[in-house]
């Protein structure tokens, strides 16, 4: 890291997340196996060969969204931005004059926001996160709460002190 400089690409890695979603993803690629190429109707109650073939896209889709899904974060000397791609298109900035406060904490991804990706958690605070238990918040002066997940919190804390816009760690 840079003095005042910090930048951060997350991606889903949770191997239970990647059960899920492969484990989906097998099942409809078998389906799609047996009854387009062997000719054997998949289930009791089989769709049509048009039906399934645009069902399984379903699970195609949510595939490439997690291999693709990445939050990048970065910190500079005008502010901190981000950005949840293919959510947002371009970074999002938010200046340092923008802010009120900032803290970096520990949470609880599914108590505090229902879990990953763009949230909302309780008193209206924004979330994005792909993985880890702490973040960025961020109080602006407007009154809206943005929390930013890092999975690297001492780092991130270093570099908005350099920056001085966080206050130093209490001495025990």
């Amino acid at each position: 890291m840079a003095s005042g400089y910090f930048s951060e690409i997350q991606r889903f890695r949770q191997t239970w997340l990647w059960f899920l979603i492969l484990g989906l993803l097998g099942l409809f690629v078998w389906g799609f196996i047996q009854q387009i190429i062997m000719d054997i109707p998949w289930g009791n109650n089989p769709a049509s060969d048009t039906g399934l073939m645009l069902f399984s896209l379903i699970p195609a889709g949510i595939t490439l969204l997690f291999l693709v899904a990445r939050l990048e974060t970065r910190l500079d000397r005008n502010g901190i931005s981000y950005r949840f791609f293919p959510f947002h298109r371009t970074r999002k900035t938010i200046y340092w004059n923008e802010l009120a406060g900032t803290t970096v904490k520990k949470y609880r991804p599914l108590a505090d926001y229902g879990g990953w990706g763009i949230r909302t958690g309780r008193g209206g605070e924004k979330a994005f996160n792909v993985s880890g238990r702490y973040g960025v918040s961020l109080e602006l002066k407007d009154g809206k709460r943005i929390l930013i997940g890092t999975r690297r919190p001492e780092e991130l804390s270093r570099a908005l002190r350099e920056l001085a816009v966080m206050p130093p760690p209490p001495t025990p």
